[in-house]
Formats: structure tokens, sequence, C-alpha cells
């Protein structure tokens, strides 16, 4: 990855980890994914089926060395999908968890 992307991507993530920490209220929410395109279209199919009506920017780092989020003692993603959404479903333990995984790798 660039170094004017990876700015881009840290930039990207810091300004919406603010509002990751208060996803469960129905505000913006980040959201990690794994997997190539077939199993991200079926996460989004997903998504839209939820009528989450989101605004996507798909940040892919399967070329770096960033471990999993781990939620609940399992791994669970390694892609990052950002959401911005105005759907609400993620407890407050899962976005504090996604938000420490951004502070800490990426």
């Amino acid at each position: 990855m660039g170094t004017g992307l990876r700015v881009l991507l840290i930039a990207l993530c810091m300004c919406l980890i603010g509002q990751v920490r208060s996803a469960y209220s129905g505000n913006k929410v980040l959201v990690l994914h794994e997997g190539p395109l077939p199993q991200y279209q079926e996460f989004m199919d997903t998504v839209e089926s939820l009528s989450l009506n989101p605004t996507l920017h798909r940040l892919d780092v399967a070329g770096e060395e960033v471990p999993p989020l781990v939620y609940r003692g399992k791994p669970m993603f390694s892609h990052v999908v950002l959401i911005v959404t105005e759907g609400r479903g993620l407890s407050r333990e899962l976005c504090d968890s996604i938000a420490a995984w951004v502070n800490k790798y990426v």
C-alpha cells in the first residue's frame, strides 16, 4: 500500500472512530468484513436486505500484516469496510471492540 493511500486510510478511519463508539445509538457504523469480492457482495446483499441504506467505502488491507478483529474470543475480520448507515443493531460492546481494533492496527 502506498504512503498516500495509507495516510488516506488512516485519516478516514480516524474521522469515523468517534462515530463508531456511538454506533449503538444508530448513527454511523464501522464494519470489518473478511473475504474477497464474492463474499463481500453477499455481505452487502445482507446489509441491503436489512434496509440499512449504506454509503460504502471499501478499504482492502489484504496485502498488509493486519491481525483479525477478535470478538468474544473469535477472530472475525481481516478486510476493512467502512459503512456509514442510519441503521441500528450493533451492540456497544462490538462497536468498542471494532474501535479498539482500528486504533491498534489501522
